[in-house]
């Protein structure tokens, strides 16, 4: 009973390590613009990565069902 509760503890630990390096990844991929560019240029990177993604799932739409 007493290997199962161990294995039961490095389960969780694995799992809570995994979601904070989850985490960690998704700030970083965030921050990086602003923290490689400087505030101005970072948050204009920003809008033109959102705006980059938002033509291609439009352009996806119209390829996917054409009008």
């Amino acid at each position: 009973m007493n290997s199962r509760s161990d294995f039961e503890a490095k389960i969780r630990l694995a799992l809570g390590l995994v979601v904070l390096f989850g985490i960690a990844l998704l700030l970083l991929h965030l921050l990086l613009p602003w923290l490689l560019l400087g505030g101005g240029v970072g948050v204009g990177y920003w809008l033109w990565q959102r705006q980059q993604i938002r033509q291609f799932g439009q352009n996806a739409l119209q390829t996917a069902f054409p009008s």
